[in-house]
């Protein structure tokens, strides 16, 4: 079967109309004046399809997975994401890390909400292998990189926020920018 327009927008349309549960697709990344200017198509598909997107950078060799990390900001969707994520990686029996990046706020606040974070998804959720961990650093993105560097994770898992109008002008996405430079894949909810 043949489809006219933009891959993104056929992708995207065509998971929803078949009512697909995962897109998987690979990615070369943008660098540079691309990046800023186009983003990626992978960053694009993620934006505008409803279900998970898992982006596979070029060059990468399949392994099983043993060690995912999730990246948290405590909202209400992560934890449906790691319900989900569960699902995925049971038949692996990998180590799930659920992490959050400390920037500006309390080590005591910042512990306290990881633990209330952890209390509801070991309450509910019926896997034994995650971990919870707090990461210092300024930028989420290069707190995630380097933890993935320095752990031997295979894949960054991150819960895509629905951001109004005026956030998008201003900030960017980290999913978004992420999927462009890992070099594992990158899985990434909604």
């Amino acid at each position: 079967m043949t489809d006219e327009g933009l891959a993104t927008d056929r992708i995207a349309e065509k998971a929803k109309e078949e009512t697909v549960d995962l897109v998987i697709m690979g990615s070369r990344g943008a660098h540079g004046l691309q990046e800023w200017l186009l983003g990626s198509n992978a960053a694009e598909v993620i934006e505008k399809c409803g279900c998970p997107v898992l982006v596979i950078p070029d060059g990468f060799r399949f392994k099983e997975p043993r060690k995912v990390i999730f990246a948290t900001n405590y909202a209400d969707n992560d934890f449906q994401s790691v319900f989900l994520l569960t699902n995925y990686i049971r038949p692996f029996d990998a180590e799930i890390v659920v992490a959050h990046v400390e920037q500006d706020a309390s080590h005591t606040f910042e512990t306290s909400k990881m633990d209330l974070f952890r209390k509801q998804v070991q309450s509910v959720i019926p896997y034994d292998n995650i971990r919870f961990e707090l990461l210092k650093g300024d930028s989420v993105e290069k707190a995630l990189l380097d933890y993935e560097e320095k752990n031997n994770v295979d894949m960054i898992v991150t819960s895509m926020r629905h951001r109004g109008f005026f956030d998008r002008l201003t900030s960017r996405s980290t999913s978004k920018h992420m999927v462009q430079h890992s070099a594992i894949p990158m899985l990434v909810f909604h």
